[in-house]
């Protein structure tokens, strides 16, 4: 077993991250807001993910609770600010098996960023984003210092082009740092698209991420095309509506 390196060891290094995320932060054209957290709470996140400050990852754990980035839509995660958690090793779940990885981001929808760390085929440290509209994990071929990068830059217009509609961002600002957007018909049926009729409400950021996996349980044996009902959290009851998931497909804004 790998010696747990003490918080000394893991703050005591002369290149650290943070100041080169403020300089991100300062010139990024997206509004932002950090949530603090506690310097015992920093400190404890930081350990139990035993990463040093000289990584974006652990500089931002350190340093804040989470950013809260473009009208809150994306959820930054640091040492964790209330009921949202801070970046944290989990268990997933893929078309191909298990996998182990670090949660790092969330977006509104339920979306999760994760750096791979041992069980998917994809590179270590490599960033996987579960998509809400395709219920699927998506490579994106880079690290968490390019994706903190980009989550802070206007490039994820397009990576959200398929996801936001008209009015997003009133919602979105609605939200506190440990809400989501429930959506009905979902994001993965063919009548949840951005230009649908679509009924959404604030709820519980856990709930949206927990009802993507069991949506993507109880779908994964379904063809495009299947007519399914399902209950959304914060939803009424609808009629049927038809599952259109497309293959993972979304381009990398460089």
């Amino acid at each position: 077993m790998t010696d747990r390196r003490s918080l000394a060891a893991l703050t005591n290094v002369d290149d650290a991250s943070w100041p080169l995320i403020q300089e991100w932060l300062a010139d990024s054209t997206l509004d932002s807001r950090m949530v603090a957290a506690s310097a015992e709470i920093r400190d404890a996140a930081l350990t139990a993910l035993q990463v040093t400050v000289r990584s974006t990852l652990g500089g931002l754990v350190w340093n804040c609770g989470a950013i809260l980035i473009d009208h809150g839509w994306i959820k930054l995660l640091g040492a964790g600010a209330g009921d949202l958690p801070a970046a944290h090793v989990a268990d997933f779940a893929s078309e191909t098996g298990r996998f182990t990885g670090v949660i790092c981001a969330y977006d509104a929808l339920g979306g999760c960023f994760v750096i791979h760390g041992e069980g998917f085929e994809a590179d270590a440290r490599e960033v996987l984003y579960w998509a809400p509209d395709s219920l699927r994990w998506e490579r994106l071929g880079v690290g968490h210092s390019a994706l903190v990068n980009f989550l802070l830059s206007d490039r994820v217009d397009l990576f959200y082009k398929d996801l936001r509609w008209d009015g997003w961002e009133e919602t979105a600002e609605e939200l506190t740092a440990a809400q989501g957007i429930s959506a009905y018909p979902p994001p993965f049926a063919a009548e949840g698209k951005p230009g649908a009729v679509v009924s959404r409400a604030v709820v519980p950021l856990a709930e949206v991420v927990e009802s993507g996996f069991r949506f993507a349980e109880q779908l994964k044996e379904h063809p495009n095309g299947t007519t399914f009902r399902v209950h959304v959290t914060g939803q009424e009851t609808e009629p049927d509506v038809e599952t259109n998931r497309p293959k993972p497909k979304r381009i990398w804004p460089l």
